[in-house]
């Protein structure tokens, strides 16, 4: 049998938790930045926002589910946040869900485009970082 990738697990054991709880996964990593490893868990709560209670909460159960299961060989640093507001565009939903919006937009590629101002085609292998725009600044270039 392969081997989950800690991801994967970290993903599996949130599933029924976090919606249960009122929020819903954004993303997660599990990286290496300099000597040290780190598992990050992004977490978003529709129609509201996370509060550090609220990463307490998660933090609190994901901790203790990872020490039960011992998925992780190395010593990590858990960091459980919002995507905050300059998060990610990764999968299809995101784009849909930010469907009619206005954002300043930054690309790590020529890939990715804006079709108008509201509207945008998601293209493969593109990471689209977007940001509300301040509506002072909606009437500037408009």
């Amino acid at each position: 049998m392969a081997k989950l990738k800690i991801t994967d697990i970290v993903e599996r054991e949130l599933a029924d938790f976090l919606p249960e709880n009122g929020y819903e996964l954004f993303m997660s990593e599990y990286v290496k930045e300099g000597k040290d490893w780190y598992l990050r868990i992004y977490v978003d709560k529709p129609g509201g926002s996370i509060s550090i209670e609220d990463c307490e909460k998660i933090s609190g159960f994901i901790g203790k589910r990872l020490d039960e299961l011992d998925p992780i060989e190395k010593n990590y640093f858990l960091e459980v946040s919002s995507p905050g507001l300059d998060r990610p565009l990764i999968k299809d939903s995101d784009y849909v869900k930010y469907k009619g919006e206005i954002m300043n937009m930054l690309r790590k590629t020529v890939c990715a485009m804006a079709l108008g101002a509201v509207t945008l085609a998601p293209v493969m292998s593109t990471t689209v970082f977007a940001a509300p725009v301040a509506a002072s600044e909606q009437q500037a270039t408009a």
